[in-house]
């Protein structure tokens, strides 16, 4: 079974902001200016939770990681 969204009861922290930023290494406030200025992937609202697609997330490591800058495109 393939995992799509990251969800909080992955974890049990109850908050996907909290939990994305820490797999990161980066605040909550910085994950939400990423976000807002769409230099990080949108999350994916579904009612009431907040998550985002594992594919989205890991692609945005890996170019981040690899010294590529997506603000180059």
């Amino acid at each position: 079974n393939r995992r799509l969204l990251f969800k909080a009861e992955d974890r049990g922290t109850g908050d996907d902001w909290a939990e994305v930023a820490q797999m990161l290494s980066i605040s909550t406030r910085t994950l939400w200016r990423l976000v807002s200025v769409k230099k990080f992937p949108a999350p994916v609202r579904l009612g009431g939770s907040t998550r985002w697609r594992v594919s989205d997330v890991n692609a945005w490591v890996e170019g981040h990681c690899s010294g590529t800058s997506n603000d180059q495109q």
